[in-house]
């Protein structure tokens, strides 16, 4: 059996060729609480494969190898070829293993009812009880898979598996089973599975343009070459706190299949001696990128792909150019090769500490631009006193803190307008912070009024924005920079799509700002995504460029126009063929006037005893 691509779409190719050099203290400004002894974070899932087998060998000889010294890996096991079916040995000793990571639960990869993988089912769950793991499962691409059949799987797995002790319920979420299901791109209509969900929590592999997704309870990405830079995580993880869904992005310590699949073109994540792993750790808890329901990390022994933590050989068979783990995290040695089992349980207990009495994060922040502030709100966080508010002038941080307050809103004033301001707030109580923030949130102060009806798309109905005439693929979608809503394109065709606004009256020779939120999701030869005025004679046009800075990231662009003789505007929204999918949100264009923003801390009293304060009359000398 071939090993499967685990690219997301296709699409994020090119992410791969930068360099991952981002020490683990950057984004993480805290060390792990003690996790008590035995427990394990059920929010952290696992990718296990239960596909292995010997006499005859199973999935050890793919690419043409020939086992045992010889495996379509590029690392070899410490236990060497083994067999899934091998309950009492390494099953045993990968659920030891796991249970050292402090990982709760395992995502077996199962290929259908009656298959080799089904077959492995309760004897995995076993020993997985023995260790105080759970399982749930990974309902995989297999032969004639289709919606009504993954209807069918789900219900024979819940019938035969779920009376199970180490059957995974998740009890923050009604006590819910979990399935992943890989690839869903290849079914395009997924409406049958929309009754489960109600009393499973079935997961979509992440798709850009979201048409699916009501029909699942959560979202999440398996692909380690994607988790490298997250693209689309935020406006993922934005749809999934919007709509109540399971967020559930996925880390992997590295990505490489060389010897599995002879010749592929496939992008080789490097391990750079853990930092790799760590990288993708901090994208998954960096408020920039939202904030996970559960992490689900790729892989424990996915050998083909070399995404695995399983402990692989210090000195494996000479002669087949095999990879080892010696001096990942500085260690050598027995100690090197479980250095991605360490290093799991060091972030886990981060994520998700165990017996601590930090409080929890707390919800959706919301920030709002005025004249020279911008006014921040947030949900409530179980077990806070106060709230620690942070702000960054890039997106993810680092952020500074700059006040704690007690209630649930902020305003930051005295801020330079026209200049975007990121935040993101930790809830904080006697025993700290809280490990995860809000989502990030960003807005621009402005001193004019805006002139453009709807500017973030919050209100219309079903797909379409109120006061906008939206193109080809232009849809108002659930998903958002700020507010609740968007718009998004899913242009495929030739030439360019656009959406208009209504007109818009300006009077002329007057100076005007136009700007707005961009974000394009695209990993190779991206394309643009532009605002602009609809072609009117000297206005701007403010695009994205084929550079990485604005590819899958909310980007603000701004710019000022005279408009000369012009009475009247429409502001476009312009994309082309190469972009696939733009979301667009806070259009603006606004007169903002030749002063600068009002003071917005002046107390109230009495006039200015000063003459002439402002040194406005006289001639060159005041």
């Amino acid at each position: 059996m071939k090993t499967h691509k685990r690219l997301w779409n296709a699409v994020i190719a090119l992410l791969v060729v930068f360099t991952l050099a981002a020490p683990a203290s950057q984004a993480i400004n805290h060390l792990p609480e003690a996790r008590a002894a035995g427990t394990l974070s059920t929010k952290a899932h696992i990718f296990y494969y239960p596909w292995y087998g010997l006499e005859p060998y199973r999935h050890w000889d793919q690419g043409g190898h020939t086992p045992p010294d010889d495996i379509g890996a590029n690392f070899y096991p410490v236990l060497g070829p083994y067999d899934s079916g091998d309950f009492a040995g390494a099953v045993t000793t990968h659920m030891q293993q796991i249970q050292l990571a402090g990982v709760g639960v395992i995502v077996l990869s199962w290929w259908g009812q009656g298959s080799y993988e089904d077959g492995m089912v309760t004897g995995v769950m076993d020993i997985a009880n023995q260790y105080g793991i759970k399982v749930a499962f990974h309902i995989e691409p297999y032969g004639g898979r289709t919606a009504n059949s993954v209807v069918s799987d789900v219900n024979y797995i819940n019938t035969r598996y779920g009376s199970h002790p180490a059957y995974y319920r998740d009890a923050e979420h009604d006590n819910r089973p979990a399935f992943y299901v890989f690839e869903t791109y290849r079914i395009a209509d997924w409406s049958p599975i929309a009754p489960l969900k109600s009393t499973n929590i079935i997961l979509q592999q992440t798709a850009e343009e979201f048409t699916q997704t009501p029909n699942f309870g959560g979202l999440y990405t398996y692909d380690g070459i994607a988790g490298t830079f997250a693209p689309g995580w935020a406006v993922a993880s934005a749809y999934a706190q919007a709509h109540d869904l399971v967020w559930a992005p996925s880390v992997a310590p590295g990505y490489l299949d060389d010897r599995a699949v002879p010749g592929n073109t496939t992008p080789t994540i490097d391990r750079q001696n853990g930092a790799a792993y760590d990288q993708e750790w901090q994208n998954a808890l960096n408020p920039a990128n939202g904030q996970p329901t559960w992490i689900s990390i790729t892989s424990f022994n996915e050998w083909h792909e070399g995404s695995q933590i399983e402990p692989a050989r210090n000195t494996p068979p000479g002669g087949h150019g095999y990879l080892t783990y010696l001096n990942a995290y500085g260690l050598t040695g027995s100690a090197a090769q479980s250095a991605y089992i360490t290093r799991t349980r060091y972030w886990v207990d981060i994520f998700d500490p165990q017996g601590s009495t930090r409080p929890q994060a707390p919800g959706r922040l919301i920030a709002t631009a005025g004249n020279g502030q911008i006014g921040l709100t947030w949900e409530v966080a179980s077990g806070a006193t106060s709230y620690n508010v942070k702000r960054s002038t890039v997106s993810g941080g680092p952020y500074t803190p700059i006040s704690t307050v007690a209630g649930t809103n902020f305003t930051d004033a005295d801020l330079t307008n026209g200049t975007p301001y990121y935040y993101a707030v930790w809830a904080v109580n006697s025993s700290g912070e809280s490990v995860l923030a809000t989502n990030e949130a960003s807005a621009v102060p402005l001193s004019g009024t805006n002139l453009v009806p709807n500017p973030g798309f919050e209100t219309g109905s079903a797909g379409n924005a109120a006061n906008w005439a939206e193109g080809t693929q232009h849809t108002r979608i659930g998903t958002f920079k700020n507010g609740s809503w968007s718009l998004v394109s899913n242009y495929t065709g030739t030439g360019t799509a656009q959406t208009l606004s209504p007109a818009i009256a300006v009077s002329p020779n007057t100076t005007y700002t136009l700007s707005g939120w961009i974000y394009v999701f695209k990993g190779t030869n991206p394309g643009r995504a532009c605002i602009d005025l609809n072609g009117v004679s000297g206005s701007p046009q403010l695009c994205t460029t084929t550079d990485m800075s604005q590819i899958s990231a909310w980007k603000y662009l701004s710019e000022t126009w005279n408009s000369g003789s012009n009475t009247s505007v429409t502001v476009r929204l312009l994309t082309d063929s190469n972009p696939y999918t733009t979301w667009f949100d806070d259009i603006r264009l606004s007169n903002e006037g030749s002063l600068p923003p009002s003071p917005t801390n002046t107390p109230s009293g009495s006039s200015n005893l000063v003459l002439n304060p402002g040194f406005e009359t006289a001639g060159n000398t005041a």
